[in-house]
């Protein structure tokens, strides 16, 4: 199973990214009211959205991919395998003002390790994403196919 980032979402925020870029441009050329540099600073700001949402955008660039080995994060093309046998629990936590899901991992020096996943980014509910989590590795690691 494969979750992605929603299209339509990330397509209003490219489409305001490219807003705020174009605008920029406008102001640093026509050179409004205030300094050039702002109006440079502000297209520089919207060239930041513009990639992130290119990159939200493009099929391999971001994605959750469960499977039987773990699940696979994947953020700006880089993927990391997280695999069932290191996971100890999934549970919910508040990252900054918002609900995530919180990942514990058993870490080779005895410890854990913990990792925030934000379950709306891909269209879901945060309890929803723990319980496929943790459906797929009980699954997975008694031998069961999904």
């Amino acid at each position: 199973m494969i979750l992605r980032p929603r299209r339509s979402r990330t397509a209003g925020f490219l489409g305001v990214s490219v807003a705020i870029v174009a605008y920029g441009v406008w102001h640093a050329w026509h050179g409004m009211s205030g300094p050039t540099w702002a109006g440079w600073g502000l297209a520089a700001f919207g060239s930041l959205g513009v990639v992130l949402c290119v990159a939200l955008l493009l099929p391999n660039g971001w994605y959750l991919r469960v499977e039987p080995r773990g699940f696979t994060h994947c953020h700006f093309f880089l993927a990391h395998l997280y695999r069932w046998t290191e996971l100890q629990r999934v549970t919910v936590g508040v990252v900054g003002s918002s609900k995530s899901v919180i990942v514990e991992f058993a870490s080779p020096g005895g410890g854990t390790r913990k990792r925030a996943f934000s379950a709306d980014m891909y269209g879901v509910a945060v309890q929803e994403l723990i319980d496929l989590l943790n459906r797929y590795r009980e699954r997975y690691l008694n031998g069961r196919v999904v």
